[in-house]
Formats: structure tokens, sequence, C-alpha cells
């Protein structure tokens, strides 16, 4: 079974985690919701309202981060940021990739643990739920990765200088200053109050 950070890991990569943003924070529309509940109709071949365990399946983008078709995923073919770690809580026998059994594991333990009810389907209300689970345990996560000095915030030196803080987009190809400006940037938006300083709450708003 999977600790429930290894299931945000496992949500997060291969599983369609579109699918769980079926609305915005507060259950209002948004374009990343409206997203979800189309992703959400496309799963949901039968029409019925609800997942079964073969329609989620159906949605795994296993076969897309295996870039060379060869029932693995390596670091190289995992998001820069988050391949390591991957590797790390899901890579179950420790060869170094993640193999198709080793990530249907995940989905199938995922599927499972969001559906709250056991009625072996997955509604919108526990996807909504799960949505609001991942990113609060994304939060606590990323608090202690970036928390350097352990006093429960986080400063604009230690998110400038940790280790896979994310850059707010763009790729591999960045320079140190691009890299440095966009997370800049980055915690100036999520720093909501403008103390200079980042709480779990507010690191709960990186998407």
């Amino acid at each position: 079974m999977l600790s429930t950070r290894n299931l945000a890991l496992g949500i997060t990569l291969f599983i369609p985690a579109t699918v769980l943003a079926v609305a915005g924070p507060g259950g209002k529309p948004s374009r990343r919701g409206d997203r979800g509940a189309q992703m959400f109709e496309r799963l949901d071949q039968d029409g019925s309202g609800t997942l079964s365990w073969d329609e989620w399946n159906a949605g795994r983008i296993f076969e897309r981060l295996d870039e060379n078709d060869d029932g693995r995923v390596e670091a190289s073919e995992l998001p820069q940021e988050r391949g390591e770690r991957m590797l790390e809580r899901l890579d179950a026998n420790h060869d170094g990739a993640v193999s198709r059994a080793e990530a249907e594991a995940a989905r199938r333990d995922a599927f499972e643990r969001i559906d709250a009810d056991r009625d072996r389907v997955l509604t919108r209300d526990e996807l909504e739920k799960a949505r609001a689970q991942r990113r609060t345990e994304g939060a606590a996560s990323r608090l202690e990765r970036l928390d350097a000095d352990h006093d429960g915030s986080v400063s604009a030196a230690e998110f400038a200088s940790a280790r896979g803080a994310r850059s707010g987009g763009g790729g591999s190809d960045l320079s140190d200053a691009e890299i440095a400006e966009r997370r800049a940037r980055l915690f100036e938006r999520l720093d909501r109050d403008h103390d200079g300083r980042l709480t779990e709450t507010e690191l709960a708003s990186v998407r």
C-alpha cells in the first residue's frame, strides 16, 4: 500500500490529474476545472456520472511518459523536478525505473483510496475531495522540503535556493538567471500577505 505522500505523486504522474480538478477552489468553475469536467466526461464511457476501475484505468498516461516504449519509465522520462522523488517512492523493486505494473499498482491504490464509500466507482464529489487532499498534502511536503531552518515557513532565500523548487514554468534549457527570476516571481505571487514568507496555506496554491 502506498503512503499518503506516495499516493500524491502517483496521482500526479500516472493518473490523469486533470480529472481531479472537477471544480476550482470552493467548488467554483475554473479553466482547469472545465478541463477536469471534460476529462471526466471522456473517461465516463457509459455516461453513468461515475468512473469505474476500467474507465479510470483507461485514462492512464504511462504510455505518454514511456517515450522509448520499453515498458519502463526512467528518471530521464519524468518531469525534471520530481523524477528522483518519483523513482524513490514508486520504484518498488529499486531497479531505477517505474514499470507498467508499478504504475498500475499506484493507480489501483489511488482508486481505492479515493473511493471513500467503497462502492467501486468514483464520483465527482470523491474526486473533488481527493483534489483538495492532494493540494493539502503537497503543501505539507513542500514546506518540509523547503523550510531549511524549520521555523514553519519558507523565506524568499529558502525558496530560491532549494533544489527542485518550482520555477513557474519553462524547461531545462533556462539559464540560472532565468530560473532565479521565475522563482522570484512565483514567490511574490504565492506570498499573498506580502510578509516575505510562505506558509503551508500559501504553498497549497502551487499547481
